[in-house]
């Protein structure tokens, strides 16, 4: 998007901003003619806020979009902005000519007003004015009328029908339009007799499990439903070509832009193309939870639950982020704690899968509109070369650790930047792929119950002082109160098998064996409770001894070879493992040993802990935290440790160790290990 035309200053007292109105009397560029035709538009400054007297704002709209990356072999697109030639990616100047479409329809249709865009109403080339107006995000989205999502144009003639953003568009519109009428909103009128006699709760429930299953009934996939294509079925395969192959819903900005708009409205296409409203989207989303929840009952969904499994991971947090926003302002709050925004985020269990920005920076600047002040404040946004990514990790896990202390450290990941830019160990990598917790922060504040509960009730103060030291000349040093409590003395093979792979029922029945060899001098007590260690004792949400614990049992010895199949399981090794694969569903879906190894530690008691855990690594516990930790010692002489990992140890997770010498020992000198 370069060069760029000569931005006039911002007054940053009044808190400008600059908005884009298109100039009269354009054609709208078409392909044939996109030479001839180019889009012309203005720039003005407005103040979000003024010294002496309230601002009044123009009506204008903000664009959510994402900028996409501009093919190397084909010229950008040209378009004059005050005047001056500058070039913008292909996406933007598509929804440039979409806009331009909409205002020179004769009727009010919501779209002739000024706009904000990011791309040209901030000078890009200024890091001080982004440092300026990226805080400025929250108030740009909640002062804008209306905040227009630009998904992209329509497949070209040839593509298919099978990628129709447009109609697909129209099809979740209607879902969620039909469910929110239907489920959502209070029932008035004569009761069905079906309903009679059930609270209002349980008649909502009724009213959506009926609906789920008229969707379903008329659902088409891959491998169910083709009969629904003529009687206008809804086409699951395409739904999840709308939200897994648009790069829209993976684009980190649009969190807060959708989140703050007070109305949204979504559009793909061209000339007039697909509008809908941004409420039925949700609307929809919701829909497709009950969905999951039903779904996988009747193996003919089986598909459909897949589906859905893909989808929801890419588009649930637009949900759970707005309900968590909104719930936080009735509350008088300001916005949404830093560690809540985090959460919501932090979906992607792999790159290609991973929430997208730029600036891998943004990952925390693009979130800063939805959290408190108070949060906002200690991150200071820096777009200059001297601020690097590690830096601004650093800046977000001391105002974490702050207010939750060592349990941010469940949250640690493998980076490369630990290597390339310095990154301390204690700091975790929120632009790194995620991997299932062992353990995690309490956002419910004290009096809370604890997943797990390693001291004993040690609650860590909240706004608690962190000490830090430089140690040499860039390595930061971090302090906590804490104790080693256990040496790891043996270790068992990290487990890499994925599901669906030809030898992955041998290669979780392989490292169960040897955990069982890892565990054989253990006492009788951890021998018989070794179930829990691949899943770390938690299940789905909660302990595994509050989750029905014998269907994970029965899991484990089917893996095991324990349980024999049925014998219409055995007509055939593929039904076999069919039947295997169906029997440990429920134990292997809570399963965190991917990436990790067993290990048992000095004292005989067998855990789950990183992949890169040898023998000799310490076994840690924290005033305040809920799990241990594993950690390295390094060999510098500063007696300091690199932190590899939250880890489970068996009788080390419901305050055991805190009966201990070693822990009453730490807690008497007030004891700090120094992590690097």
């Amino acid at each position: 998007m370069v060069p760029r035309p000569p931005y006039k200053p911002l007054d940053c007292t009044s808190e400008e901003i600059r908005l884009l109105t298109f100039d009269s009397l354009q054609k709208v560029p078409t392909e044939s003619d996109s030479a001839s035709a180019v889009i012309s538009l203005s720039l003005s400054h407005v103040a979000l806020s003024a010294p002496s007297s309230p601002a009044t704002l123009p009506p204008f709209q903000a664009l959510s979009y994402v900028w996409g990356i501009p093919d190397p072999d084909k010229p950008l697109p040209t378009i004059l902005l005050d005047g001056i030639s500058m070039t913008v990616t292909p996406n933007l100047h598509s929804a440039l000519c979409f806009l331009l479409s909409q205002q020179q329809q004769p009727e009010d249709n919501g779209f002739k007003t000024s706009f904000w865009i990011d791309a040209l109403c901030i000078n890009q080339a200024d890091n001080d004015e982004k440092a300026f107006q990226v805080p400025l995000m929250s108030k740009i989205y909640t002062s804008a009328m209306r905040v227009f999502v630009w998904l992209g144009l329509l497949p070209r003639p040839g593509e298919g029908p099978h990628r129709d953003c447009g109609c697909t568009l129209k099809t979740v519109t209607w879902l969620g339009s039909m469910f929110r009428q239907q489920v959502k909103k209070k029932r008035e009128g004569p009761l069905l007799s079906a309903l009679k006699g059930l609270s209002e709760e349980d008649q909502r429930k009724k009213v959506a499990q009926g609906f789920v299953w008229t969707v379903l009934q008329f659902s088409i996939t891959r491998d169910y439903g083709h009969e629904n294509a003529k009687s206008g079925g809804f086409d699951f395969e395409r739904i999840w070509q709308l939200f897994c192959e648009r790069p829209y819903w993976r684009r980190l900005w649009i969190v807060q832009e959708v989140v703050l708009a007070r109305k949204a409205v979504v559009a793909c296409g061209s000339g007039e193309g697909v509008v809908v409203d941004w409420e039925d989207i949700r609307d929809a989303l919701q829909l497709f939870e009950w969905i999951i929840l039903y779904s996988n009952i009747d193996p003919k969904y089986r598909r459909l639950y897949e589906l859905l499994g893909d989808i929801m991971p890419k588009v649930v947090h637009l949900e759970e982020a707005t309900n968590a926003y909104r719930r936080n302002l009735r509350k008088g709050k300001d916005g949404m704690r830093l560690m809540e925004v985090l959460l919501f985020t932090d979906f992607a269990d792999g790159e290609d899968k991973s929430i997208q920005a730029t600036d891998p920076r943004d990952r925390i600047y693009g979130l800063l509109g939805l959290i408190r002040e108070c949060d906002r404040k200690k991150i200071p946004v820096d777009y200059s070369d001297k601020t690097t990514v590690s830096t601004v990790l650093t800046h977000v896990a001391l105002a974490l650790i702050q207010e939750y202390g060592p349990d941010v450290l469940c949250y640690h990941r493998e980076t490369a930047r630990w290597a390339h830019e310095g990154l301390p160990s204690w700091v975790p990598d929120w632009t790194a792929p995620r991997s299932p917790t062992i353990g995690s922060v309490n956002l419910d504040g004290p009096g809370a119950r604890f997943d797990f509960n390693a001291t004993k009730g040690k609650h860590w103060p909240s706004n608690s002082t962190v000490k830090t030291a430089m140690i040499g000349e860039s390595k930061l040093a971090l302090f906590l109160p804490g104790a080693a409590m256990s040496t790891v003395a043996r270790i068992g093979s990290e487990f890499t098998s994925v599901s669906g792979q030809e030898d992955y029922l041998l290669a979780c029945r392989a490292w169960l064996e040897e955990l069982l060899q890892l565990a054989s001098e253990s006492d009788e007590v951890a021998r018989d409770n070794i179930w829990r260690v691949p899943m770390a004792d938690f299940g789905l949400a909660t302990r595994a001894e509050l989750e029905t614990p014998e269907r994970y049992i029965h899991g484990f010895n089917v893996l095991l070879g324990r349980v024999a199949p049925p014998a219409e399981a055995q007509v055939s090794e593929e039904t076999k493992r069919s039947w295997m694969l169906s029997e440990s569903w429920n134990y292997r879906r809570t399963w965190k040993i991917y990436r990790r190894r067993a290990f048992v530690d000095a004292s005989g008691r067998p855990g789950l802990a990183p992949r890169q855990t040898s023998p000799g690594d310490s076994i840690a516990l924290f005033r305040g935290g809920q799990v241990p930790v594993m950690l390295r010692e390094t060999k510098d002489g500063m007696h300091g440790y690199r932190v590899l990992g939250t880890c489970y140890v068996h009788a080390l997770m419901d305050g055991e160790g805190t009966e201990t010498q070693q822990w009453a020992g730490a807690l008497s000198s007030s004891q700090k290990i120094m992590l690097v």
